[in-house]
């Protein structure tokens, strides 16, 4: 089974109330325990072992993430595990709706058996596999099409 993880990470048009802390930081790249608030949720996503790809989707200019790529590409081959990420963005803040639909044939490239979609600025302990494991079950169980579970 291959999956993706989409994290919507927003773009600097947002996020003006976590000011003054970051003004020459992107919000999801802030420092929060020691690490940037986008790896927290990456490190829940890892756990997944079916991940292969991340694809953060916003409206930051890439090269506020070009160093945060460069390490978790060198973390992922020192840990010779099979993981990449990218980001796509959006030629507007397009919402998180907008961002899936715009960029729908990235996300299904390579036809992988499902994905999740998280919010990149929410920090908490997330149950992944708990949610994977529940889609999973009801989707065995059910007699209509399941499309998608939503964790609130």
């Amino acid at each position: 089974m291959t999956s993706k993880a989409v994290i919507m990470v927003g773009g600097s048009s947002r996020g003006t109330r976590f000011r003054p802390l970051a003004l020459d930081e992107a919000k999801i790249l802030f420092p929060i325990a020691g690490k940037p608030l986008l790896a927290h949720t990456i490190d829940a996503v890892l756990k997944i072992e079916s991940i292969t790809e991340i694809l953060l989707i916003g409206f930051y200019e890439p090269s506020v993430f070009t160093e945060f790529i460069s390490a978790f590409n060198a973390k992922m081959k020192y840990q010779r595990r099979n993981c990449s990420i990218k980001y796509l963005k959006e030629f507007k803040a397009l919402g998180t709706a907008g961002g899936l639909y715009f960029f729908r044939e990235e996300i299904m490239k390579g036809n992988p058996d499902n994905f999740l979609v998280i919010h990149g600025d929410i920090v908490c302990e997330f149950p992944l596999s708990e949610i994977i494991d529940f889609y999973e079950a009801k989707k065995e169980l059910s007699k209509e099409k399941l499309d998608a579970v939503l964790f609130d």
